[in-house]
């Protein structure tokens, strides 16, 4: 049974960012992703990196992101990493981002959707693949363990602290049991229940939620708007900020006046649009190449002189775990932190993003989430006493034990199809969590969810191996998505009873407790 004083669970740079983080700070560390290299991080490139890199201060980013995410922002935490932001863009520099720069030299920084002034940086369309693609190297020359394939099954936690962590070792082909001072969760979220396809499960929240430990604003999400049309396909916001515009089928250009959500509402509304990227200078779109030679070789699209077809879809939810600006995940009450236990990325930043993400700022939350939780991991893991095998045992064998009647289990009367549940689940999340909420709606799709997941529990892979088993990962994934989505309609119908209030507040949940209300957070109580 190893041993280590920060275990980092998750794929991406939010992930990749902690490991290294916790590294330099002096501790054992190790990686465990269930994806392999890249894993569910193709969204990155939606967006580049905001920093207020040619402004006095972060006071206007701040105000840019609070305002427009309605308020429903934690702005202790806002502030924190705000003020980081522009001394984390150096270093990915540093360590080989090629950032796109203007004649002059100077960075040439777009006025992203959202934000008031130019601060996106980006390295054209493949920002976030190329950031991960160097925190890659950058953890290979720090020869950090890193185990891919590898499915996490149950935290073990007792008293209110971590302990370690149970999953599948692909590699074994067996169940692996890892003890640790701290674990950060650094996952993605879990979008691919809005379109049943993809590995955006949002496993690393459903290990947190069936640890009973509250979660937070599920029902919050944002669309991307330039998914080509009929696809999963998106094309990065860059291409806006480049110069292209969106006609309506009339020709109409439709202005955008504020973030990605209120150009996709004003898509939705208008019908059927095109992106018309024709009058982009040739300087730009040397930095889009990516995006025309993708659509030359899918749909034979010239991205200079055809117009493309474009739909906008649900592609980020902003639900994560309550946390603070170091990443400590925290109680319902903003007073107690579950000891040992971390977050980044996508779960951590539902008090960054609020209710509207402004353009830049998840990539950028991502990344400095993973450098804070990381440090702050390692930092105090060095004062802490590791857990003993036998202390751990009972929780580890309980985990065993289920899992094992779980897989070992032949249904003795037909079950559906794996691949018949996800299009399903998806098909009612864009019901009812798509543009609006309607009460009654929703209350109605938790009888289909638990339809579901009964289903799902029905479902086990016919090949019981546990090498390298794809199937059995998606069944777990699945299972995960299903739990979260019925999370996120709760919190919906907790978000509906509340109208239009004029204070801002968070909806929680955990697995014990039905959703409720959790004011924003003023400061560290703790």
């Amino acid at each position: 049974m190893q041993s280590f004083d920060v275990v980092v669970v998750g794929n991406g740079v939010a992930a990749q960012r902690a490991v290294i983080s916790a590294h330099d700070s002096g501790s054992s560390v190790i990686l465990l992703s269930s994806d392999g290299w890249g894993g569910v991080d193709e969204q990155e490139h939606y967006a580049g990196f905001a920093a207020p890199i040619d402004e006095y201060d972060h006071i206007s980013h701040r105000y840019d992101t609070i305002s427009l995410a309605s308020y429903l922002n934690d702005q202790t935490v806002v502030d924190s990493w705000l003020r980081k932001a522009t001394n984390e863009l150096a270093i990915l520099e540093r360590w080989g981002m090629n950032i796109r720069r203007a004649s002059d030299g100077s960075f040439h920084l777009s006025n992203g959707l959202g934000q008031s002034v130019a601060r996106v940086a980006t390295s054209g369309g493949l920002t976030g693949r190329s950031i991960a693609k160097i925190l890659d190297e950058q953890r290979l020359k720090r020869d950090i363990l890193h185990r891919v394939d590898w499915i996490p099954l149950s935290l073990i936690h007792k008293e209110g602290a971590v302990k370690g962590i149970i999953g599948i070792n692909s590699e074994l082909g067996a169940l692996e049991t890892i003890l640790s001072k701290s674990i950060i969760l650094a996952g993605n979220g879990y979008n691919s229940a809005w379109s049943g396809t993809g590995t955006a499960w949002g496993v690393e929240l459903d290990l947190a939620l069936r640890a009973d430990i509250p979660v937070r604003n599920l029902e919050q999400r944002s669309y991307h708007p330039l998914f080509v049309n009929g696809t999963n396909i998106g094309l990065p916001l860059s291409l806006i900020g480049d110069g292209a515009v969106i006609r309506t089928s009339s020709g109409e250009v439709i202005e955008p006046n504020s973030t990605a959500n209120e150009l996709a509402h004003q898509m939705i509304h208008s019908g059927q649009c095109v992106l018309d990227a024709r009058m982009i200078d040739e300087n730009s779109l040397t930095w889009a190449i990516a995006s025309r030679e993708l659509l030359n070789d899918r749909f034979g699209l010239d991205l200079i002189n055809d117009v493309i077809p474009i739909e906008p879809k649900i592609h980020l939810t902003h639900g994560g775990l309550i946390n603070d600006q170091y990443g400590r995940v925290l109680d319902e009450t903003w007073t107690s932190w579950f000891t040992g236990l971390y977050c980044a990325g996508d779960i951590a930043i539902s008090g960054i993003l609020g209710k509207a993400p402004v353009e830049g700022n998840r990539l950028m939350s991502s990344i400095i989430s993973g450098s804070v939780s990381g440090q702050h991991a390692a930092t105090w893991s060095q004062d802490q006493g590791m857990s003993k095998a036998d202390e751990v045992e009972s929780v580890v064998s309980k985990v065993s034990d289920e899992f094992s009647s779980w897989i070992s289990k032949k249904p003795e009367k037909y079950h559906p199809r794996l691949t018949d549940l996800p299009f399903r689940l998806a098909k009612i999340m864009r019901d009812v969590l798509g543009e609006k909420m309607n009460k009654n709606a929703l209350v109605q799709s938790l009888k289909e969810i638990s339809s579901i997941q009964e289903a799902l529990e029905e479902v086990v892979p016919e090949n019981k191996s546990l090498f390298h088993n794809s199937s059995l990962r998606k069944i777990l994934g699945w299972k995960a998505a299903s739990r979260l989505s019925e999370r996120s309609i709760q919190h919906a119908i907790t978000r509906t009873e509340l109208g239009e209030e004029d204070k801002p507040v968070h909806t929680w949940s955990s697995e014990k407790q039905s959703s409720s209300t959790l004011n924003l957070w003023n400061g560290p109580k703790n």
